[in-house]
């Protein structure tokens, strides 16, 4: 019996319909963010991101439990004026590498719940378009 439900078992698992995005996922490094001062209301968030895989995905949404909001943006720049443009999500393609910087893309994270400083570590939440989700921590620097 014990033969059985172990062959029945491996039948099932070749059988499931497994996708190969499902398992893939981001590579995140030099994660960071900018000290501000205590009584700051928005702090900034970069990294670098490597999708190692072999199809597109996407960032969807960034979340912490040390922010209020957190939300993707791109500084433009026009008639010498820089504006920051919301963005809904981050692309990156398969194979490739997105860097968000001071001057491009960036997180802006709203309404810190504690003040913080050099050394502390904020906790990332990260929503993919391929229905998995990372956490990464960010370092605060000066």
């Amino acid at each position: 019996m014990k033969q059985i439900t172990k062959t029945y078992l491996l039948s099932l698992l070749l059988l499931c319909p497994f996708s190969s995005q499902a398992v893939e996922s981001l590579v995140f490094s030099n994660v960071w963010s900018p000290e501000a001062p205590p009584v700051a209301r928005v702090m900034a968030g970069y990294f670098t991101v490597d999708n190692k895989g072999t199809r597109e995905i996407l960032i969807e949404e960034v979340s912490s439990p040390q922010f209020n909001s957190i939300e993707i943006h791109r500084t433009e720049h026009k008639d010498g004026m820089a504006t920051m443009q919301w963005q809904p999500h981050i692309h990156v393609p398969a194979g490739k590498r997105v860097e968000l910087k001071p001057g491009g893309k960036h997180l802006m994270m709203f309404k810190p719940k504690q003040p913080l400083k050099q050394g502390d570590t904020i906790t990332l939440h990260v929503k993919l378009s391929n229905n998995t989700r990372q956490t990464i921590h960010a370092k605060v620097k000066r």
